[in-house]
């Protein structure tokens, strides 16, 4: 019975390996000089992490990390049918030999997982208003960035993040809008260091362009060609292709000035939502203006949110059906 159990265990294993490790090698060769991080955060009792809090911190990392040059990153759902036969399997989960080894299954260089504690979480009343509580919420987040071939942690910081209110009574949801505040500000500060991290492997992982041939002093000047402009192919608009940022993207777009400063606000706006309420607004943003390819693409990253893949996959391929170039819904629907 113990070798027959052991069997299944390496035939688990092996078709984990199979499922994801094949694939991803394939994509791996066309990517090459681009560095290849996880973001493998799981709920984990001894880490602190609910499965509300580790959605929440992967999808800060993730919206922090996307788009950093010569990086790939690759989200938890990449992870998933490996963690659940190692779960299978009675593996310790979140030590730091068993991340790398996550990772390597999974075929990237690098693992970030993420620990929390809760510091403070109060409500006193308040000594000047009855019937209101001054509330107070304190966490610390603390990241790791393991190298999958040695083990090795390249990166362990902390950051603490604070919010205090004062609202009505014992407020449930108040309180969790106050941790979630708090959570949110530590895991930003914290993408900051893991991306400075990056840049330092990158500037040795990228690939390196030839120098100019130098001529000698007899050489005579060649004369430079001016740069031509080509117009766009028919039914294609010249975009910029490479922000995500409303202020940058949508000034491009051909409207008036009115409706650009409208479509820019309504953005920022709606850059502050979460959830169905985000998707569903993105939507309306697209169906308003269907040149639109930034309310595309965040659609696309909203469904992703949701855990609706095949939502977001579309949305990515119809923000690059109107702009062909445009580099985060390609990375994006690259990823999934």
């Amino acid at each position: 019975m113990k070798h027959e159990t052991r069997f299944l265990r390496v035939i688990l294993l092996w078709a984990a390996v199979m499922l994801f490790a094949i694939p991803l090698n394939s994509a791996l060769a066309a990517d090459d000089g681009r560095i290849r991080v996880g973001i493998t955060v799981y709920a984990n009792s001894q880490m602190g992490l609910n499965d509300q809090d580790a959605l929440l911190i992967t999808n800060i990392l993730t919206d922090n990390l996307v788009g950093t040059p010569n990086v790939l990153i690759y989200e938890r759902q990449r992870f998933d049918a490996i963690l659940e036969e190692l779960r299978r399997t009675g593996s310790v989960i979140f030590d730091t030999a068993t991340a790398a080894q996550l990772g390597e299954m999974a075929g990237v260089q690098y693992v970030i997982t993420a620990s929390l504690s809760e510091l403070q979480l109060s409500s006193t009343n308040n000594f000047f208003i009855r019937g209101m509580v001054d509330a107070r919420a304190r966490y610390e987040v603390n990241v790791r960035m393991i190298n999958v071939e040695t083990g090795e942690v390249r990166l362990s910081k902390s950051a603490e993040g604070s919010e205090s209110k004062t609202f009505q009574g014992n407020n449930r949801t108040e309180m969790q809008s106050l941790r979630t505040a708090a959570i949110r500000k530590a895991t930003r500060e914290l993408a900051e260091a893991i991306k400075d991290e990056i840049r330092r492997l990158t500037m040795f992982a990228a690939p390196q362009t030839a120098p100019p041939a130098i001529s000698s002093a007899a050489d005579p000047v060649q004369p430079q060609p001016q740069a031509t402009f080509v117009p766009p192919a028919p039914g294609h608009t010249e975009f910029e292709n490479t922000s995500t940022d409303p202020n940058v993207v949508i000034p491009k777009y051909p409207l008036s000035s009115g409706e650009i400063n409208i479509r820019r606000i309504t953005h920022l706006n709606v850059k502050t939502l979460r959830g169905q309420e985000a998707y569903d607004k993105y939507v309306e943003l697209f169906e308003s203006y269907n040149e639109d390819y930034l309310a595309a693409y965040e659609a696309g990253e909203a469904a992703r949110r949701l855990i609706r893949f095949d939502e977001a996959r579309t949305w990515y391929e119809r923000a690059l059906s109107i702009n062909p170039n445009y580099e985060p819904a390609r990375r994006a629907r690259d990823q999934m």
